[in-house]
């Protein structure tokens, strides 16, 4: 799933720092919403990443 993710994201400087934040995110958010597939966290980690970043935001902030 996460090779999936960083194939379907751009929005991250490097490959490297992509692989590291989603999986440190998607674990993260595994301990708040169990429920939700990795599939889908990964999604969500992109889709919030690629937001942020539009908007001149960090992106941990605003998974806080």
């Amino acid at each position: 799933e996460l090779k999936k993710a960083m194939e379907l994201d751009n929005e991250f400087e490097d490959r490297f720092d992509a692989e590291v934040w989603l999986k440190d995110m998607s674990n993260r958010l595994s301990k708040r919403a169990p429920h939700i597939p990795e599939k889908e966290r990964f999604e969500v980690l992109r889709l919030v990443h690629r937001e942020a970043k539009r908007f001149q935001l960090d992106p941990q902030l605003v998974l806080a």
